[in-house]
């Protein structure tokens, strides 16, 4: 089991603190499985899709929201804000 801490010494003996490279990897992973086939492996897009590389958050929400309404790719709405930010962390890299 993962206990997530906020790294004191009051936290429970044997957990772990999520560092920001692990939602940088579920984001990559997320990624993978998401956005990869129409963005590319970096992000980057092609000429009729953009470019989404170091996008924030609310850019990622702005688009799922868009996507999912044009049906596109309507099981984006199924990803939770802490997956968006996680995918955000990822493209934040390039």
């Amino acid at each position: 089991t993962l206990v997530v801490n906020d790294g004191t010494e009051d936290s429970a003996p044997g957990s772990m603190t999520v560092t920001a490279t692990s939602s940088i990897n579920q984001g990559q992973i997320l990624y993978n499985g998401n956005c990869k086939t129409c963005h590319g492996a970096d992000g980057m897009g092609s000429v009729t899709i953009p470019n989404i590389q170091g996008v924030s958050k609310a850019q990622i929400d702005a688009a799922i929201a868009t996507i999912t309404q044009m049906k596109i790719r309507p099981n984006l709405n199924n990803l939770s804000a802490q997956q968006r930010q996680a995918i955000a962390d990822f493209l934040g890299q390039f």
